[in-house]
């Protein structure tokens, strides 16, 4: 995309098309994008210049030429203004780290995303809330920890689809009809499945055949 082409698209859009390039996971991106704002992080990897800014170069580690190179070449297949159209044809809205939208309960988080995908109100992360997070490499504790959670968790469960579905299942139909936005998002996996499919799987099988 030219230079002349960039003012028509936001930032969320450049945003957007560099966390789908390869091997550009969260750490990457917040530090592309805390060296450069979005376009001219775009510019920088779609031109395949390699990156001074500190915070970049201990990010891309010791694999920096290849990293770049890679970029480049995955860069060079993508149209930022088709990829923004799709997440938006989807429903999906994003939010870069810093803008005012961004939900304060992140923004004071030890790693924010820099770039946060979501469907739905944000102002529901101001109420009660659980999140879970994943590691590889997690310590014995939070392995038990994580153990106890999911039987308790699917205790939990089981005994709730019991009284629901077996004993009550006119108070399963109200909640739904009562809830039915929240009904669907979580019988939908809050659209992961599809967003992933849309914008990953898909690009990816987008770039085989051409």
């Amino acid at each position: 995309m030219s230079d002349t082409q960039a003012p028509s698209l936001p930032a969320e859009a450049f945003a957007t098309a560099l966390a789908g390039l390869p091997r550009m996971g969260p750490a990457r991106l917040a530090a592309v994008l805390a060296a450069s704002p979005a376009p001219a992080a775009w510019r920088h990897v779609t031109a395949g210049r390699a990156w001074s800014a500190p915070a970049v170069a201990r990010a891309l580690g010791h694999e920096a030429r290849d990293i770049v190179q890679q970029w480049r070449a995955a860069a060079a297949d993508v149209d930022p203004a088709q990829v923004w159209q799709q997440v938006l044809d989807a429903g999906v809205a994003v939010v870069l780290a810093g803008s005012p939208a961004y939900p304060q309960a992140l923004a004071g988080d030890i790693e924010p995303p820099a770039v946060l995908f979501h469907q739905g109100a944000l102002e529901a992360l101001s109420g009660p809330r659980v999140a879970i997070v994943g590691t590889r490499r997690c310590s014995s504790t939070g392995a038990g920890m994580a153990v106890e959670l999911g039987r308790d968790l699917a205790a939990a469960g089981v005994f709730t689809a019991w009284y629901l579905y077996m004993k009550r299942p006119d108070l399963a139909e109200n909640l739904r009809q009562r809830f039915n936005g929240l009904y669907n998002l979580l019988d939908r996996k809050y659209y992961f499945d599809e967003f992933y499919q849309r914008f990953f799987a898909g690009g990816s099988r987008q770039l085989g055949h051409n």
